[in-house]
């Protein structure tokens, strides 16, 4: 079982002993720091091969944006994983049987909004699985307490056979 990423970075490979691999298909090159393809022209890559265990990755798909991973395996079980720091991110409830599909779709905003609108209880089942909003605290409303103020000095060019100076003073205005 394989999957490329969108961008076609990277391919990954579910193992008949549960792991999934990533084999990078490009990298910098270091003399001339341009990107360049890895593989072919009697290129092998191999992978490092883990314990032998009974699971067997059975599906693999990427995410639209590319950072994550879904992967489903003969136990019934789905993971979705971070493609960068390779760590679980969410895990589903296990099936009875083996992840035969996944699939990743987007849904359309109108259906979101029927869904809010048809029920009580879909109002709060989705009030319950929204993600809260970023919400920005400020210190205090005072500006005069978020002013900062610089002064900057420069001395006359002096002869020749010396440099010039310029001298930077930071300061920070803070009220209490």
């Amino acid at each position: 079982m394989y999957t490329k990423d969108p961008a076609n970075r990277a391919l990954y490979v579910g193992l008949n002993n549960g792991l999934v691999r990533s084999i990078p298909l490009y990298s910098i090159n270091s003399h001339t720091s341009v990107l360049e393809s890895i593989g072919g022209m009697n290129k092998i890559i191999t992978t490092k091969t883990g314990d032998d265990k009974p699971v067997v990755v059975t599906k693999l798909t990427i995410s639209f944006d590319g950072t994550s991973i879904i992967s489903g395996d003969s136990e019934g079980r789905v993971f979705v994983s971070d493609i960068v720091t390779k760590q679980v991110v969410k895990s589903f409830t296990p099936c009875n049987s083996p992840i035969a599909y996944i699939a990743v779709e987007t849904v359309p905003d109108d259906f979101v909004n029927n869904l809010a609108t048809s029920t009580t209880t879909n109002k709060a089942d989705k009030k319950h699985r929204m993600i809260p909003q970023f919400k920005r605290v400020l210190a205090s409303t005072n500006s005069e307490e978020h002013q900062y103020s610089w002064t900057f000095s420069v001395k006359p060019p002096q002869p020749p056979t010396q440099p010039a100076i310029l001298t930077l003073q930071l300061g920070y205005k803070q009220t209490i």
